[in-house]
């Protein structure tokens, strides 16, 4: 049976794609599959920086309409990621798909004068996709960054003390919209990264399908001014919540606002029906790892980068 890659075409089709990520949860929990909070940032506030997901994502299609997976183009990284159908993990299919993607992904980069192409999410252990990807002249890229791929069982989830003043709570829509833009470009401020967050980019962020007000959180200073922030993705089907992204202005840093946005946000996917979160920081990122590993996440895999030059 023919299959065939469609230009993305909409919010019918974003469904379409979190329902290959929601399936492949359940094939293989922690492993191989971004969360579909993922999704939402990337088409939300990661994407729109520099392109629109019509040109740069692809929906494949068998003769009878049924989606097989989905791939995405990251042109100003260089990268490319391809989710499949659990169904598809060891088919010819998911090899064309990976051949049809990667040639769109090295024309894109011909074009930008650069002689590499990478895969955007790939976890350590996923031999059935590594064996693929190696077999096209990907390898291991041990100059690019690790991410640590860390969970957290939902029980015993600490109370935090807060500094006089503070609360923890969650964002109350257009009222705080400049206050939680302002929190993320402050807690992603430094050298070599350049945060693209405006209160017009959040509004627009919080347009996406699975944003819920009562998953952003925030500390709030005695001054009214944000210190932390947490957004957490609730993927219900999967009982999984998911962290992304987590940030604490430098001015308010140990003083255990950070520790509490996660808590009070794992609070809340656990009443929602959540039995774990997952998060992934960067693994030479020692403030981040200090963080996660310090409010109860722990390591169980790891994020790597495969590459090839072209």
């Amino acid at each position: 049976m023919a299959i065939n890659a469609r230009p993305y075409n909409g919010i019918e089709d974003f469904h379409k794609m979190t329902h290959i990520l929601r399936e492949g949860r359940k094939a293989s929990r922690h492993s191989g599959y971004i969360h579909i909070g993922d999704l939402n940032w990337w088409a939300y506030y990661i994407t729109p920086r520099h392109n629109t997901m019509n040109e740069t994502s692809y929906i494949w299609e068998d003769d009878n309409g049924a989606v097989l997976g989905w791939s995405l183009l990251s042109p100003h990284y260089g990268l490319f990621d391809l989710f499949v159908h659990p169904d598809e993990r060891s088919s010819e299919r998911r090899a064309h798909m990976l051949s049809w993607t990667e040639e769109r992904m090295i024309e894109v980069q011909r074009q930008r004068g650069k002689n590499r192409v990478g895969i955007g999410s790939l976890w350590q252990g996923d031999d059935v996709w590594m064996n693929l990807l190696a077999k096209h002249g990907y390898a291991l890229d041990t100059e690019e960054h690790q991410y640590v791929y860390m969970v957290h069982p939902l029980v015993d989830i600490p109370e935090a003390t807060l500094p006089d003043g503070f609360v923890v709570r969650s964002v109350r829509g257009e009222e705080d919209v400049e206050a939680r833009a302002e929190v993320h470009r402050a807690a992603w401020a430094r050298p070599n990264f350049e945060s693209f967050m405006t209160a017009e980019r959040y509004r627009e962020f919080m347009k996406a399908p699975d944003y819920r007000p009562e998953l952003d959180i925030v500390a709030v200073a005695p001054d009214g001014r944000f210190g932390a922030s947490a957004m957490v993705w609730l993927d219900e089907e999967n009982a999984l919540g998911h962290y992304e992204p987590v940030g604490t202005n430098p001015e308010f840093r140990r003083m255990g606002l950070g520790k509490a946005v996660l808590w009070e946000g794992l609070r809340r996917v656990r009443a929602l029906g959540a039995t774990d979160a997952t998060v992934c920081p960067l693994e030479n990122d020692p403030v981040a790892m200090g963080l996660y590993t310090s409010a109860g996440f722990q390591p169980v895999n790891k994020i790597v980068s495969y590459t090839k030059t072209i």
